[in-house]
């Protein structure tokens, strides 16, 4: 029996997650293989209920420090003895690697899911320091290296890399929730996301102030820990917005109710929500700094304009809706051939 163990920063409702979530649910397409996951936070475990494997095969470090990350590892590695280590932990996949290659683990992977390059030109000496240093690592090491896009591998990679795309696990049901009933013949306009730097909030924020007076346009939010976003539309007297939390399939969501899906992230690394939105036949608007890779059809990019991403929303909210022909590179039996390919020994 093949072990494969995954190393993730945490188990909530990101996209990595929700990728291993997918990859998971096919488990029985890779032959007399045995997954685990270790997570190196302690308290991030949204996700885990909905992960296909014996909650025996989740581990959590029992701090947030790199202590107690380096411990838990050195611990899972001794217990479960991996062949293949896939890490999935940006610049610390270095030091999680050079620890796999102490115990000689046959196969280690490194796999890229976001480009941070512009917002790193901004961070201290000291932070630019500790990111040349983890990447000259991985430059050096013997490791797998793939990225979720072009530009997330040249993030982490700099070169020497293969894009491999998440796949993205579509499965209709009818949904109907009740919030979203009441305002069905409205305009709604989803966003998918943790309260993170990345998605760029603030941003958003300013876009519902321009819609206040609408009446007929709502903006809904899916995703955990938006209890501050909440609170700044509550400052605001911002009623234009519904939110609906951590759910198990926003695909499905998205087809029955949406009419507009919108990511103004300053950064992301290929984001599967917009890929989602687009399966179900949902115009996505996405900021440029976002790699063109996501779009299957149905997708506008547009630079962090506010006047621009108004006009935008107005433009696409007054289309009718569109049939086209999509681009299958995100489909979880393409996904799940390659990871058989690369988990082979």
């Amino acid at each position: 029996m093949k072990k494969v163990l995954h190393i993730v920063g945490g188990l909530d409702m990101g996209g990595i997650e929700r990728w291993l979530c997918n990859v998971l649910q096919y488990k029985s397409d890779f032959k007399n293989t045995e997954f685990f996951i270790l997570s190196m936070h302690p308290n991030k475990k949204n996700i885990v209920k909905e992960l296909s494997i014996n909650k025996k095969n989740i581990f959590f470090s029992k701090k947030e420090n790199m202590f107690s990350r380096i411990s838990i590892l050195i611990k899972t590695i001794r217990n479960i003895s991996p062949d293949i280590i896939h890490i999935h932990t940006s610049y610390s996949s270095a030091i999680y690697a050079v620890i796999s290659k102490l115990f000689n683990i046959k196969k280690i992977i490194i796999h890229s899911h976001s480009d941070r390059r512009k917002i790193e030109s901004n961070s201290s000496f000291l932070r630019k320091t500790y990111i040349s240093l983890m990447k000259y690592i991985i430059s050096i090491i013997d490791v797998k290296r793939i990225a979720v896009s072009n530009f997330s591998g040249l993030s982490l990679f700099n070169k020497n890399f293969n894009v491999m795309y998440c796949g993205v696990n579509l499965h209709y049901e009818d949904i109907s929730i009740d919030i979203l009933e009441k305002h069905k013949d409205k305009k709604l306009v989803f966003h998918i996301g943790r309260y993170t730097e990345a998605k760029n909030f603030p941003f958003i924020i300013e876009i519902i102030k321009k819609y206040k007076s609408a009446h007929n346009i709502f903006f809904v939010f899916i995703g955990s820990e938006l209890n501050p976003l909440q609170n700044i539309c509550n400052e605001y007297s911002l009623d234009n917005v519904i939110f609906l939390g951590a759910v198990e399939n926003p695909y499905s969501i998205m087809q029955k109710y949406a009419s507009l899906f919108i990511l103004p992230s300053k950064w992301e690394g290929l984001p599967l929500s917009a890929v989602e939105a687009q399966s179900a036949q949902v115009p996505a608007l996405i900021s440029s700094n976002v790699t063109e890779e996501a779009n299957i059809g149905y997708a506008t990019f547009i630079p962090l304009n506010l006047e621009d991403w108004v006009y935008n929303i107005d433009k696409l909210l007054s289309l009718d809706k569109q049939d086209k022909n999509l681009d299958n590179k995100f489909s979880m039996k393409h996904n799940i051939n390659l990871l058989n390919k690369l988990y082979s020994l």
